[in-house]
């Protein structure tokens, strides 16, 4: 059992709901708006509720739940909390038995709630369950994840993955690379929207709250499968994903501090430094190659940012490694 007893003693309850929606908001009233309003006309049709925790936006955003949609309950948090803990808050008080945990920039496509709920029912070892995840434009945006690792680090990053074509590649690396209309277990799925079973948290405990944002999802997945539960990427349902909509998105020092907790709870500093070194030489690599092909300054200036990232995680777990030996000689 979990140490986190709270959600032990409070999800092995009777569900009063067959579903809770989650929506964690920050400043995205306008697409808050729209998403709670489709989720209205073309969510699932009873036996549902819908659960707002707003993270002290100040764009008007709680004020518009309350005026607009009076059905929905609202969570006002004074700070912003993070996306695990408002996750949480939501999850102590939901009554579904299934959780929906959806961004408030990811608009669910119509019966795909269903479709998710179905799958869960037909698979009980499931602890979750992901859509396929599209842009704006109607072009793949993610399909799951694997978990960090040297063989996936050396395929993926210097294009050897490339090489091999989509068939070799997923019949030699089955648990690295899958064809997006194939239903399959993966290691985590993204958390813009997954559908979580309620009674799974008995085993997980909730979202990490150690992660401010960034990593959680892969945390909690982490932990799933360590306790001999499943995650299943399903995609005949599909999510419309805006992304960065939020202003705490694409926060580079906020990702390197995640990431690197990541490592060291879950996969080992030395796996992780290795992982990271691999990143660093990759990275090397294209901003060279930028600067050699000229490329307009925008993108020199992305890839050699997130190189100083890389580099800055790796010289951190190098110390944070030498620290934890130092510590356990002494």
């Amino acid at each position: 059992m979990t140490s986190d007893g709270f959600f032990a003693a409070r999800f092995s309850g009777v569900s009063e709901a067959r579903l809770s929606i989650i929506i964690v908001s920050f400043n995205t009233s306008v697409l808050l708006n729209q998403n709670i309003g489709a989720l209205l006309r073309f969510g699932p049709k009873n036996n549902y509720e819908i659960i707002v925790v707003d993270n002290a936006s100040t764009d008007g955003s709680a004020e518009m739940v309350e005026q607009g949609f009076p059905g929905v309950t609202l969570i006002k948090n004074p700070l912003n909390l993070g996306f695990a803990a408002a996750n949480n808050q939501a999850m102590k008080t939901a009554g579904g038995r299934y959780l929906l945990l959806l961004n408030s920039d990811a608009f669910i496509e119509e019966q795909s709630v269903e479709t998710l709920i179905r799958f869960m029912e037909d698979h009980p070892r499931a602890a979750a369950a992901g859509p396929k995840i599209l842009n704006t434009d109607g072009t793949l945006q993610n399909k799951g994840f694997c978990f960090p690792s040297i063989k996936g680090s050396l395929l993926f990053l210097f294009g050897i993955d490339r090489l091999l074509g989509p068939k070799l590649r997923a019949r030699l690396f089955p648990g690295l690379y899958w064809d997006e209309d194939q239903t399959t277990k993966v290691d985590f799925l993204h958390g813009c929207c997954m559908i979580v079973r309620k009674d799974a948290l008995n085993v997980t405990g909730g979202l990490p709250e150690d992660y401010f944002m960034y990593f959680e999802e892969q945390d909690w997945c982490y932990r799933a499968w360590r306790g001999g539960l499943e995650i299943w990427y399903v995609p005949s349902a599909r999510v419309v994903h805006w992304g960065s909509a939020s202003p705490m998105d694409n926060r580079p020092e906020v990702f390197g501090r995640s990431m690197l907790l990541f490592f060291r709870k879950n996969i080992g500093t030395l796996r992780g430094l290795t992982i990271t070194a691999l990143q660093v030489m990759s990275a090397s690599i294209s901003f060279f190659c930028d600067v050699l092909r000229r490329q307009d300054r925008a993108k020199r200036e992305k890839t050699y940012n997130y190189l100083t990232q890389q580099l800055d995680l790796l010289a951190d777990l190098f110390t944070r490694g030498r620290h934890h030996k130092s510590g356990r000689a002494g």
